[in-house]
């Protein structure tokens, strides 16, 4: 069962799996290293890092009930997933990168299903499906400016292999998002751990 916290108006809010504490400064190091080499982004603090499943935009109370049913329904599905951050990448590419990001290793075609599971089942919730497939990352820094494609090039060749340790994602989290002048503030509407049994390979 899901643990939920009752609110009475609309709010903000994505769907996300969570990452250890450890895991985050690892990729909150990495976008201080790249600034460091003159990379001009902001980079996202520790504690905004998620794993984003599904970003709703504003959920009337009702709304966030039904979210909370699929949820649950679908992590009773899926196991605990086995990941690791790894690579570097940017959207929409190195030449001219808006947002720099890391990739995943792991239970990737697990999670893949899971997305497109939970994708399967928002329009019985009007809610409106994504138009691009599913990929899974980290985002690490977004752009203040642009930056040249020699220097972006020297930075894949020195962070493209990075990783972090394997870490598990157990449970989605429902996070209402409260953009305030000090930053965005997330707190948790939701839970539904991921109880499903381990797939066969």
């Amino acid at each position: 069962m899901a643990e939920r916290e009752a609110t009475g108006e609309a709010v903000r809010a994505f769907l996300a799996l969570d990452c250890p504490a450890a895991i985050r400064a690892e990729l909150a190091r990495l976008g201080s290293e790249l600034s460091s080499m003159g990379i001009p982004m902001r980079r996202v603090a520790p504690e905004a890092m998620h794993l984003t499943l599904k970003f709703f935009g504003n959920l009337a109370p009702e709304d966030i009930r039904g979210v909370t049913e699929v949820m649950e329904e679908a992590a009773a599905l899926y196991p605990p997933l086995s990941l690791s951050a790894k690579g570097l990448g940017a959207f929409p590419g190195f030449r001219n990168p808006r947002v720099v990001w890391v990739g995943l290793f792991g239970d990737t075609l697990l999670l893949e299903a899971l997305a497109a599971d939970l994708e399967s089942r928002w329009p019985a919730l009007g809610i409106a499906p994504e138009d691009r497939p599913f990929r899974g990352h980290f985002t690490v820094g977004r752009m203040k400016d642009r930056v040249s494609p020699e220097k972006m090039a020297k930075a894949m060749t020195r962070y493209g292999a990075f990783e972090t340790p394997a870490f598990t994602a157990e449970a989605l989290t429902l996070y209402k998002s409260e953009l305030l002048p000090g930053g965005p503030r997330y707190t948790v509407l939701a839970k539904a751990p991921l109880t499903g049994k381990p797939r066969e390979e």
